[in-house]
C-alpha cells in the first residue's frame, strides 16, 4: 500500500550558520545550477527543517517504515525550491509562502511547477495525508478538484475523497486535556499523523487495519478521532 505524506518548510532550520539563500536569488531557472554549484553545507530536506510538524512526520514516517508493510513516500512543499522529495539534498534559506500574499504564493508555485509534480505524486497513491497550512495548499492549485485517493487534510473542499479535519487551538486543548502530547497549533497535523500511524501499528493485522479504514469516508474520520486515537491510553 503506498502512502503519500506532503508536508511544508519551517522557519527553523539545521544549517542556520551558513548563507541563507533568498526568494530572489532562488529563480525556478537558476535553482538546479545553484544547487550542483553550491559549495556550503547541504542536508536531505527531511533533516533541514525542525518545526515540530516535521520532526514528527518524520517520526511517524520512520515508524511505518519500519514494519515493512507500507511504501511510505514524504514530500514537502519548499518556497524556495519547490514540491521536493525528503531526500533532496538543500542548502539552507530564507524564503517562505507566509510572507507573501495569495498572488504571489500562486506565481511562484506556477514558476516551481508544485501543482504540476502534485499531479505526479498523487497518482497511483492509496492513501495521501496533507499536512499543509493555507499558503501552502494555495501553491497546490485547484488541488482539489483533482481525482484523489482517500485523503487527509486541513480545509473545508467539497471534494469527496477528502475528510477536512481542524488543526487549531481547541483540537490543540482537546488532545493535550487527554494526556497526548501536542507542540501547539503549528505542530499539531505532525503529532496527528504520528498518533495515527501508532494506532495502526498496534493492530494484529496494521495492513489489513488500513485499508479498512481507508474504505469509507467515515471509518477514515473516525481514525483521527480523538475518542479513536484516545484507544492509544489505553494499550499502555
Amino acid at each position: 500500500m503506498r502512502i503519500v505524506i506532503i508536508g511544508s518548510c519551517s522557519a527553523r532550520k539545521r544549517l542556520e550558520n551558513t548563507k541563507q539563500l533568498t526568494c530572489q536569488e532562488l529563480t525556478a531557472s537558476k535553482i538546479k545550477t545553484i544547487l550542483q554549484n553550491y559549495e556550503g553545507e547541504k542536508t536531505p530536506a527531511s533533516n533541514l527543517y525542525l518545526g515540530q510538524q516535521n520532526l514528527k512526520l518524520v517520526e511517524g514516517i520512520t515508524e511505518l517504515r519500519q514494519s515493512d508493510l507500507f511504501e511510505v513516500e514524504y514530500y514537502l512543499i519548499s518556497a524556495g525550491f519547490g514540491l521536493i522529495s525528503e531526500e533532496a539534498r538543500l542548502p539552507s534559506y530564507e524564503c517562505s509562502f507566509k510572507e507573501m500574499n495569495q498572488t504571489e504564493i500562486k506565481r511562484r508555485a506556477i514558476q516551481l511547477k508544485i501543482h504540476e509534480t502534485f499531479r505526479k505524486i498523487i497518482k497511483g497513491a492509496d492513501f495521501l495525508y496533507l499536512a499543509l497550512g493555507k499558503d501552502y495548499l494555495t501553491s497546490l492549485g485547484q488541488w482539489d478538484q483533482l481525482i484523489l485517493p482517500p485523503t487527509i487534510a486541513f480545509q473545508e473542499t467539497t471534494n469527496g475523497s477528502v475528510i477536512s479535519l481542524d488543526a487549531n487551538i481547541q483540537s490543540v486543548k482537546s488532545f493535550s486535556k487527554e494526556g497526548f502530547s501536542i507542540n501547539g497549533t503549528v505542530g499539531f497535523k505532525g503529532n496527528l499523523f504520528l498518533l495515527f500511524a501508532k494506532k495502526i501499528l498496534i493492530a494484529n493485522d496494521p495492513l489489513k487495519e488500513l485499508k479498512e479504514v481507508i474504505s469509507s469516508n467515515k471509518k477514515l474520520k473516525r481514525a483521527f478521532s480523538l475518542n479513536e486515537l484516545s484507544k492509544l491510553k489505553q494499550e499502555k
